[in-house]
């Protein structure tokens, strides 16, 4: 690895989804283990850049989509290592997909007030309380995202990128394309990213790097195909 990057294979989004497709149908590996796996994987590296002293918090940035499933499952097992977690719902809302969606529900369970965040006007209520934290996870976006983002999302990713806060990226920054490893508008500057399964195209860009930090490839178990 050099400067962030790994030296190694990397995929295009078509394929991490065709990868993710074969492992659910070929191997019967349910989608809700795969985002168990990337939750609990994500859960360890955000540990990692915890201190180990003290009250720990942490403020987790969930989309409706698969990656913010990924961020639920996370913040689940970060508050069973008795972090504390104050979890984010962004944009507008949309039914959720049936992993996220049992996510969702787990959370709700547990007793966690989720907050929801939809409009500019509602980030500023929120900002003491976020620069509070310790460490932010970006469960916003995945490698799906295509196209310009609107300016709710460049003023979010703005306030957090200003925090100084440390900020764990789930599988790719949120607003940075997965292929071309350029940003929409905007994108998170995350000061490590994990991604899942294996590395996407984009990280390895150049033009990538000042909005990935350190990446690390986190293991979800997909078959070796």
């Amino acid at each position: 690895m050099a400067g962030g990057v790994y030296t190694m294979k990397s995929v295009t989004v078509s394929q991490m989804k065709k990868l993710d497709a074969l492992a659910i149908k070929r191997y019967g590996i349910p989608a809700l283990i795969l985002m168990e796996n990337a939750g609990r994987t994500a859960a360890e590296e955000a540990l990692k850049m915890l201190s180990k002293k003290g009250i720990r918090r942490v403020a987790v940035f969930c989309g409706y989509g698969n990656n913010g499933g990924d961020g639920l499952a996370c913040a689940r097992h970060l508050i069973n290592k008795s972090i504390q977690v104050s979890i984010y719902l962004i944009g507008q809302k949309k039914k959720f997909s049936e992993e996220s969606g049992i996510n969702y529900q787990i959370v709700r369970k547990m007793k966690q007030k989720l907050k929801i965040i939809r409009s500019v006007s509602v980030l500023g209520k929120f900002k003491k309380e976020i620069r509070k934290c310790d460490l932010i996870i970006d469960g916003i976006f995945g490698i799906g995202i295509k196209g310009k983002l609107d300016s709710f999302y460049q003023g979010l990713f703005n306030l957090l990128n200003k925090s100084k806060i440390p900020i764990l990226a789930l599988d790719i920054p949120s607003g940075l394309d997965a292929d071309t490893g350029m940003p929409l508008g905007d994108a998170v500057y995350a000061s490590k990213t994990v991604t899942f399964g294996l590395m996407k195209n984009g990280l390895t860009k150049k033009e990538a790097q000042k909005f990935t930090g350190k990446i690390v490839i986190g293991d979800i178990s997909l078959p070796q195909i």
